[in-house]
């Protein structure tokens, strides 16, 4: 690595930033990969649930069909072995179920009895053609007769032979045309259990290629619509070929080649699936599709299920093009490519011109380092020039100090005094405050008494209002009972009326009314009681009813004028009490000002004597410091001979950045050649012992000359220079610059 030494900082910088860009480009690329894989093993997951799916999909289908032949066979109809009878009940199972083309019963030795006389699309089957036919040769006749069934009892199957793929010969004589399917076929039992004849159900392949469309349509809409599926048998030949994208979306029936299906085998040589379905597993992987000899994604699945019987030997795969099932990662991967290259082209160009850049400021920077370190001698020396004259400035401010803290201890004395003043005036002013509050809390208990008579005055009224009221009450009583009394007097009257018109009556009747006449006579007498008692109570009443009113009337009046003359004296204290309790606020007020007035000013007599106390002993801090001022400049004395050795290494490092960055030559051999670092290197060389001579002799010098000063003008100099530089503390702290310390404007 020697040779990196030599290059420049530029080359540096874009090395460093092409090796971190390789680096990260590696790392990204890796990611990249793994995400890849893992979108490609989603992706084949997909094929590998939908293919098992197609299989769930064959096997419940294969049991419906499975059990349906059994189920015929039971029909009582059937079972009379009438072909004209069973005829209709064909013709309803061909419709209702929709996955036969042909039904065909035949009796134990062979010979035809019934079949349905057409298809589910209503096509006529050719019947006189299939009773023509020799059945006993027949292998799914043959098998049913022997009860040589496919069954696995484990699994609940059992009594019914399943005919594998053939292009159906049968379904050709009686409808004319070649059709591919499988058939269910079982025996036909009397009511003795005796075996009569066998009824075969020939499937279409529409019972598995409805589950085809189906899982089709469900990978279109997931964004494979050129998807295929392949049915085997267990020889591996074409059973069903399921490929609509072909059509373009044009048709989802599925179509048979005879030159194909069941012809041709799918996997022309061994491979990794072949081994696979051998074995009876299930998964996916990647093959070259035998049809069109493109690289496909393949989801397999040989088919085995609780409702399958697994000896049959299907397999089932859905596959499709990788350029199509695969087009999103494609993409992606050469969008990552064209994105990297152009970051990668993008980078390279902001390092370039970053180093560039950098590289020249660096370059300006270590010039300007280099310029500036012979600068630095020089102020090492003025430095001790300075720190000499700082040792006789702080002689100066000690005398200086001493008047200011006489003065000090003066002006402290007069603020004590003030501030006792001050706390005293506040004593005073708090007890003004609070016999006027007090003042003005008895005005307003005065004031919640008057209102207090003015309510009981209320209630008095307001009780006399509600005694005249029922007063008034009672004379409307009487006066009902008058009106009552009127009532009985004329109830008196009609009473003599009748008593009158009796006697006449009885008058007129003669002897024999002399009775009744008595009674009338009596009846009268009672009523001029009763109007008699009617007429002084009547009288009595009115009596009542006029003395009544005159006590309300009287009453009324004198209430009224005592209420009045009440009101008008209540009235007249609430204002007085209003007035008073208006001017002792006022007072109050006033008294709450000089208080607050008073407050501050001893809140301020308190600051001025903390103040004062603190200058004082910031003065005493001051005077310390001068003490240890003239050490100071000793040290200062000693730290700028240090920093003129310093200089010398400070010349040799800015030597040392010149050669990384220029890259002209190895760091710590650059020769030291310019005018600015001679000079340097000569004021090293002659410092030493004639230099401290010079030093100290420079340094006496103004010694000297303050000593000979008259102790008046040191004492008058130092007094100016406190009053024109301020003393620069904060209270509590623990040094004071001086505007005479060199790193005073720092």
């Amino acid at each position: 690595m020697t040779f990196v030494k030599n290059w420049s900082l530029r080359t540096k910088i874009i090395g460093l930033v092409f090796t971190c860009m390789v680096l990260l480009g590696a790392g990204a690329w890796l990611s990249f990969g793994k995400m890849y894989d893992s979108y490609q093993e989603s992706l084949t997951d997909v094929f590998k649930s939908k293919a098992m799916s197609l299989v769930s999909s064959i096997a419940t289908q294969f049991s419906e069909r499975y059990g349906d032949v059994q189920a015929f066979a039971m029909n009582d109809t059937i079972q009379s072995m009438n072909g004209k009878q069973m005829q209709a009940d064909l013709n309803d199972y061909i419709s209702l179920y929709g996955d036969y083309d042909l039904i065909v019963v035949v009796d134990k030795n062979g010979h035809f009895v019934a079949s349905n006389d057409k298809d589910v699309a209503g096509k006529p089957v050719n019947k006189s053609e299939l009773e023509k036919l020799d059945y006993t040769q027949a292998e799914w006749f043959k098998a049913a007769i022997a009860g040589k069934f496919t069954e696995d009892k484990s699994k609940g199957l059992s009594g019914t032979y399943f005919e594998d793929w053939v292009w159906d010969s049968m379904v050709k004589v009686g409808l004319g045309e070649d059709r591919m399917g499988s058939s269910f076929s079982t025996v036909i039992k009397n009511h003795r259990g005796e075996v009569v004849g066998v009824i075969s159900n020939r499937a279409a392949s529409r019972w598995v290629e409805d589950e085809f469309k189906d899982v089709y349509l469900e990978m279109k809409e997931a964004g494979y619509p050129d998807v295929e599926m392949t049915l085997l048998n267990n020889e591996g030949l074409y059973a069903i070929q399921y490929h609509p994208g072909d059509a373009k979306g044009a048709s989802l029936e599925v179509e048979h080649d005879l030159a194909v299906n069941l012809k041709k085998k799918y996997f022309t040589e061994e491979n990794e699936i072949s081994k696979a379905l051998e074995k009876k597993n299930v998964g996916y992987g990647f093959e070259i599709d035998p049809v069109n000899g493109e690289k496909d994604v393949v989801g397999y699945s040989y088919v085995t299920h609780p409702k399958w019987i697994d000896s049959t030997g299907w397999s089932v795969l859905v596959h499709d093009a990788e350029r199509e099932a695969m087009a999103a990662g494609f993409a992606a991967r050469n969008e990552f490519f064209f994105m990297m290259g152009i970051i990668f082209f993008i980078a390279a160009a902001v390092s370039v011109f970053v180093s560039i850049v950098l590289s020249k400021s660096v370059e300006t920077v270590t010039h300007d380092l280099e310029k500036n370190s012979s600068e630095v001698a020089s102020a090492a020396e003025r430095i001790a020039t300075g720190a000499t004259q700082l040792s006789e400035a702080s002689t100066e401010q000690a005398a200086a100090l001493q008047e200011t803290v006489a003065a000090i201890d003066e002006i402290t004395a007069m603020v004590g005094k003030n501030s006792e003043a001050a706390q005293q005036s506040q004593s005073v002013s708090e007890a003004s405050r609070g016999a006027a509050e007090k003042g003005r809390g008895i005005v307003e208990n005065m004031i919640r008494a008057i209102g207090d008579i003015e309510s009981n005055n209320q209630e008095i009224s307001n009780q006399m209002t509600e005694s005249n009221r029922q007063l008034s009450e009672i004379t409307k009583l009487i006066n009902d009972i008058g009106t009552k009394t009127k009532v009985i007097n004329e109830i008196v009257f009609q009473t003599k009326l009748l008593s009158f018109n009796a006697s006449v009556e009885a008058a007129r009747a003669g002897e024999y009314g002399k009775g009744f006449a008595v009674v009338a006579e009596e009846v009268g007498n009672l009523a001029q009681m009763s109007g008699n008692a009617a007429k002084e109570i009547s009288g009595l009443l009115d009596k009542s009813v006029q003395q009544v009113d005159a006590i309300v009337q009287s009453t009324k009046g004198r209430v009224e004028r005592l209420m009045e003359t009440s009101s008008e004296k209540v009235r007249i204290g609430s204002d007085t009490a209003k007035e008073c309790s208006s001017a002792l606020n006022e007072i109050l007020e006033n008294v709450q000002r000089v208080d607050s007035l008073v407050s501050e000013i001893a809140v301020a007599s308190k600051e001025q004597s903390t103040g004062i106390q603190e200058i004082s002993k910031a003065v005493g801090q001051m005077e310390q410091v001068v003490q240890q001022n003239t050490g100071l400049a000793q040290e200062s004395s000693t730290s700028a001979e240090q920093l003129r050795e310093q200089s010398i290494s400070l010349n040799v490092v800015v030597g040392d950045l010149v050669s990384f960055v220029s890259g002209s030559g190895k760091v710590g051999e650059r020769k030291i050649g310019n005018s600015n670092t001679a000079k340097v290197l000569k004021f090293k060389k002659s410092s030493g012992k004639g230099q401290s001579q010079d030093h100290n002799s420079s340094a006496s010098k103004p010694r000297k000359m303050a000593m000979g000063k008259s102790a008046a003008t040191t004492r008058s100099q130092a007094s100016e220079a406190s009053m024109e530089a301020p003393v620069q503390k904060v209270a509590g702290g623990d040094f004071v610059p001086s505007n005479n310390d060199p790193g005073f404007e720092e």
